[in-house]
């Protein structure tokens, strides 16, 4: 037997069914039912009752149980004994296409951050599509992310959660375009405009879909599929589009902050059960960076 029978015995008898199990360890179903399956053909014995909604044990499996409590702590004790002698730690970090592009100079900052320990390598994975930021974390592809998807769509007791700025958002309209020598545009100026939108599945599209709402603008938005294709419509007589951070240094076009501010939480995310001495670490860095740092 092994450790991870163990902790999935143990876990059954702690949630309840196999499925709470499951969902508790980020696993299938019937991942968890093939290891209890070994398991008990390892101890020639079943461990629990079958055809049961709830995890029973039989008579053997309350003997078991025991048993695998005190396999469980001396797992525990096996670990911290050589965890001194560990050659380091190497934490995944998922980013945001926004954290690598323009001016932005978040994701150089954090990449330092590697140098606060001699034992602790980042290695950073580019997250394209936002919507499944999350779902990288509960598969263990990252062990943190940086998103603005919040963890509340999912089942938020199973996130740690660290907002750590508030990104404006840009109005991108052409060099020429009459507004181009503002310091800011109104967001109530949008009527006079014809708004280009691309794909963008984040919440900060969510945020502004809903703001579009509250004023008649939908008759004059025009649907691009990307960013590249409805900045490359923008005229000096028509056109702005809201993006969450300057996308580009084109010499074609300007960026104008929205007023009143029309923000997008950004926020470190990552899995409780995950935790480590070495996440918790870089996590206390990450949020003693000035707060120009996160500002796009």
């Amino acid at each position: 037997m092994n450790e991870e029978q163990i902790r999935t015995f143990l876990s059954i008898i702690k949630r309840g069914s196999f499925s709470a199990a499951a969902q508790e360890m980020f696993m299938s179903q019937p991942a968890v039912t093939h290891r209890v399956k070994t398991l008990e053909e390892e101890l020639g014995v079943p461990l629990f009752v079958r055809d049961n909604a709830r995890a029973v044990l039989t008579p053997a499996g309350q003997v078991f149980l025991k048993e695998a409590q005190s396999l469980e702590n001396a797992f525990r004790r096996a670990h911290a004994s050589v965890s001194p002698f560990s050659q380091g730690s190497i934490l995944r970090i998922g980013f945001p296409s926004i954290m690598m592009l323009g001016e932005c100079r978040a994701f150089f900052a954090v990449m330092k951050l590697a140098g606060l320990s001699d034992n602790l390598t980042l290695h950073s994975v580019l997250l394209e599509n936002p919507s499944q930021n999350l779902q990288k974390l509960l598969s263990g592809d990252v062990d943190l992310v940086f998103s603005d998807i919040d963890p509340v769509v999912y089942n938020a007791s199973q996130f740690n959660k660290r907002i750590l700025f508030h990104c404006t958002a840009y109005a991108c309209v052409h060099k020429d375009h009459r507004w181009a020598s503002l310091q800011q545009i109104p967001v109530h100026s949008l009527q006079e405009e014809t708004v280009f939108r691309y794909r963008d599945s984040t919440h900060f599209s969510a945020q502004f879909s809903s703001l579009l709402r509250e004023f008649p603008l939908m008759k004059t938005t025009k649907e691009f599929d990307t960013i590249t294709q409805a900045l490359a419509m923008l005229t000096a007589r028509e056109g702005v589009v809201i993006t969450n951070g300057k996308w580009t240094s084109s010499s074609s076009h300007v960026y104008l902050p929205l007023a009143p501010d029309i923000s997008m939480r950004i926020g470190v995310i990552w899995l409780k059960k995950r935790s480590s001495s070495a996440l918790r670490l870089l996590v206390d860095r990450i949020g003693e960076l000035p707060g120009d740092i996160w500002r796009i």
